[in-house]
């Protein structure tokens, strides 16, 4: 399965145009996923 995934709010909390912290999970979740052999894409809702 493809899965598209934002980043700001998503993956890490929404700090633009920095990079904020981890969202706790969403990492360790992502490469869960991964494991399982499903793909991603990044996503940017402007």
């Amino acid at each position: 399965m493809i899965i598209a995934v934002d980043f700001d709010g998503t993956i890490v909390e929404h700090k633009y145009p920095y990079i904020g912290k981890e969202i706790p999970f969403a990492i360790k979740t992502l490469k869960k996923l991964k494991e399982e052999r499903h793909t991603f894409t990044l996503w940017a809702d402007y």
